[in-house]
């Protein structure tokens, strides 16, 4: 008799091992769901929370980004200095 024939003989004749067999089982299974479930619902939230940041890079919603802008003074005239070389300065600036 083989090795896999006799163990099969012995949870068949006995109905508490068949018994903490299946129960292991469904207690594995059910892990495997919940922890499936939970990593979904955590990926759909790192999704929602990078389609805002991409929204916000993009421009599409720049006054959620930085707020009411009524008290903030811009300076006038140009970012950029005068002159060839300086304009390198000016574009970091921006």
């Amino acid at each position: 008799m083989s090795t896999l024939a006799a163990s099969g003989k012995v949870i068949t004749m006995s109905p508490l091992l068949s018994t903490a067999i299946y129960l292991g089982l469904v207690v594995v299974l059910v892990f495997v769901v919940v922890t499936s479930i939970a990593d979904f619902a955590g990926q759909r939230d790192e999704v929602a929370s990078l389609t805002t940041m991409l929204a916000q890079l993009e421009g599409h919603n720049p006054a959620a980004v930085r707020g009411p802008s009524s008290d903030v003074t811009k300076p006038s005239g140009s970012p950029f200095l005068g002159g060839a070389t300086v304009t390198i300065a000016g574009a970091t600036l921006m």
